[in-house]
């Protein structure tokens, strides 16, 4: 099926605005009931056979497994890490909103493995929407670092600055003028 197949291919790669999963959710609709008033809701189109469904491609749905799985990637952090993730940290270390109180951006790493997050209110963000839908779709999943422990190895290679366990009440005091060497 070309929506099903070309379609989820292109999301991958360039994805999918809001207007055209609109269009392809209402070109689906369309087609499974020839244009007439729809008897049925499409989350029961969407269901399972056995449940009464018809397993029908829910475009919404796909489009955000693909944007959890480029969060997949981007959080693969060993030897085998492209470039995109690493030109994707930058980026995000550019878009942290001053609420954080970040001073050096040097210190940012990663996200997820920090306390900080990157802006992603449209007018407020200078980040390309792929990297938008991305972090979007990692925060409505709750896409977060919570191993259940930690070797010692594991430990050592955890950014200092910005800690995950530091909670943001009151003033930074590792990001600071005098935190600088």
């Amino acid at each position: 099926m070309e929506v099903g197949d070309r379609t989820q291919y292109l999301t991958r790669v360039q994805g999918m605005p809001p207007g055209i999963e609109i269009r392809l959710t209402k070109t689906i609709r369309n087609f499974m009931w020839q244009d007439n008033t729809p008897a049925v809701s499409m989350d029961i189109l969407y269901d399972e056979t056995r449940k009464g469904g018809r397993r029908l491609l829910n475009i919404k749905n796909r489009n955000e497994a693909i944007e959890l799985m480029k969060a997949k990637t981007y959080l693969q952090l060993d030897s085998k890490r492209g470039r995109w993730p690493k030109v994707a940290d930058k980026l995000l270390g550019d878009n942290i909103p001053d609420s954080f109180r970040v001073s050096d951006k040097t210190s940012t790493v990663n996200m997820f493995l920090q306390n900080w997050s990157a802006t992603t209110r449209s007018g407020y963000t200078k980040l390309p929407n792929s990297l938008v839908r991305m972090v979007k779709a990692a925060k409505k999943h709750k896409v977060a670092f919570t191993p259940i422990s930690l070797s010692r190895e594991l430990k050592g290679q955890m950014p200092v600055w910005h800690h995950l366990g530091e909670t943001r009440s009151g003033r930074t005091q590792n990001n600071d003028s005098w935190a600088k060497c």
